[in-house]
């Protein structure tokens, strides 16, 4: 079992060799989503690790446009004929790419990244057979369970990678969508803390650059407990992701674990951990319970004097509200039970009852909108319900 990392600069390559680290993923700035590299700096670290007796990975993860993909196969292809002897493999996670490259390049090893889709064994062994003989290795996405990937393994002609430790991405787009509210013009990168508005989970890191922005998991992907049962399984490789912390700590704390695995001292080398950690779905994928929680059961109610829902509030003038039921409509005089998304009930009168052009109207039904009187303290997405006489 093979473990790779991410190396960006020359200080690393020390601490690297001592942790075991035998392969290194190197990241181009115009290739790869969190890349910083520059062409000269890269080839340098390749050197350096080819050296050290290191394999060297070059990344290439971006989805290619359609007017760029000349420009980056071209870079690509500068890349790997100045560093024939010391690249041994490109990542690629455009299939048009990896299928170009094994025509251009058949010498080259092929990593593929099968994140985020590719997530069933056909759409992967049709991989094995679309691309051919230059794909080494299969990315596996870190939403499978560990009876998938066991599986897999077994079925599967290629090596398979998998998150051992690392970020867990969540979307990405070439949108800058930071930006605005920063008034940013530099091509810098730039990461801030997210929060759901749906939902009271917050702290997602928010990472923007030149190429996009990605957002993340609140908790990182850790499967130090599970490392026993993969090494037992023969999973080829394993890779840590940890370029967001100051230091590469947690690497040495692999190799110990690598060395001398126990449950207790995983469970140790998890604490020790900067970061709040996750298993993610590699015990059992339970991702459809997640659907209920993620929404708020407090504008989700349709009791039977459920009416309909405040789509708009403004202070000292008046409530819109879109009537969703067919069995309660909205009518003037009506006594009615407002419950605001934070839980609080309030009963009021409607005194008032207009259409959307503020002509006076007796009653709205389902689908359509009516403006009644101010409420204070209603919001948004407050629930309207019918009050018993």
């Amino acid at each position: 079992m093979k473990v790779i990392t991410y190396l960006q600069k020359r200080e690393e390559l020390e601490e690297l060799r001592s942790t075991g680290v035998k392969e290194v993923i190197l990241s181009h700035r115009q290739l790869a989503s969190l890349g910083k590299l520059n062409s000269d700096v890269l080839l340098s670290l390749a050197t350096l690790a080819h050296r050290e007796g290191m394999d060297v990975a070059l990344e290439w993860d971006l989805l290619v446009e359609e007017g760029r993909f000349d420009d980056q196969f071209s870079l690509v292809g500068q890349l790997l004929k100045e560093g024939k002897e010391i690249i041994d493999a490109v990542r690629v996670r455009d299939l048009g790419a990896a299928r170009r490259l094994s025509i251009e390049f058949p010498e080259v090893e092929l990593h593929y990244l099968c994140s985020p889709g590719n997530h069933n064994l056909k759409s992967l062994l049709t991989l094995e057979r679309s691309i051919g003989g230059p794909l080494k290795r299969l990315v596996l996405s870190p939403e499978l369970t560990q009876e998938s990937i066991f599986h897999y393994n077994r079925e599967l002609n290629s090596e398979l990678e998998l998150l051992l430790l690392g970020r867990i991405p969540l979307f990405t787009t070439p949108r800058k969508l930071l930006s605005p509210h920063f008034n940013r013009e530099s091509e810098q990168q730039v990461e801030v803390r997210g929060e759901s508005e749906e939902s009271p989970h917050r702290g997602f890191p928010v990472v923007e650059n030149s190429r996009g922005t990605t957002m993340y998991h609140i908790k990182d992907h850790c499967l130090y407990e599970h490392l026993g049962a993969l090494k037992e399984e023969g999973l080829s490789v394993l890779r840590v992701d940890i370029r967001h912390l100051s230091d590469l700590q947690p690497l040495n704390d692999l190799r110990d674990l690598m060395d001398d695995f126990s449950k207790s001292h995983a469970l140790e080398c998890r604490k020790r951990y900067p970061l709040d950690t996750t298993r993610g779905y590699f015990p059992t994928n339970k991702s459809d319970v997640l659907f209920v929680k993620l929404k708020n059961h407090r504008i989700q109610r349709r009791d039977p004097d459920y009416i309909g829902d405040v789509v708009d509030a403004v202070r000292g003038s008046h409530l819109a509200v879109m009537v969703r039921s067919e069995r309660n409509a909205l009518k003037q005089g009506s006594k009615i039970r407002i419950v605001t998304p934070d839980g609080k009930e309030v009963v009021a009168f409607i005194s008032r009852l207009e259409d959307s052009s503020h002509q006076p109207i007796k009653q709205r039904d389902r689908g359509e909108l009516g403006l009644i009187n101010g409420v204070k303290g209603v919001t948004v997405r407050s629930a309207i319900y019918l009050c018993a006489e």
